[in-house]
């Protein structure tokens, strides 16, 4: 992505590890792709409500985090889906 281009969408299925709501108004989930994996931090903004069930389908940007000066990856949560 870049000039003229949308930032990707990507969609998965996770394994829901941890999840907790910031300041009243954002979700900040630690999720494991179903695949396996290292276990990520996902960050769904102005969603204040914590997600039922153990595993789930997420639509989601890849970002980089470089909070305190470490690169990591985080996933931005767009949207909720069916599991396939």
């Amino acid at each position: 992505f870049g000039q003229g281009f949308p930032e990707p969408l990507f969609d998965d299925d996770f394994e829901l590890l941890d999840q907790r709501i910031i300041k009243g108004r954002h979700l900040l989930l630690k999720v494991r792709h179903e695949g396996g994996g290292a276990p990520l931090t996902a960050w769904w903004f102005k969603r204040a409500e914590p997600l039922p069930q153990s595993s789930v389908r997420l639509a989601y940007q890849l970002q980089v985090d470089d909070y305190q000066g470490l690169y990591r990856p985080k996933l931005v949560i767009r949207a909720e889906g069916q599991r396939g």
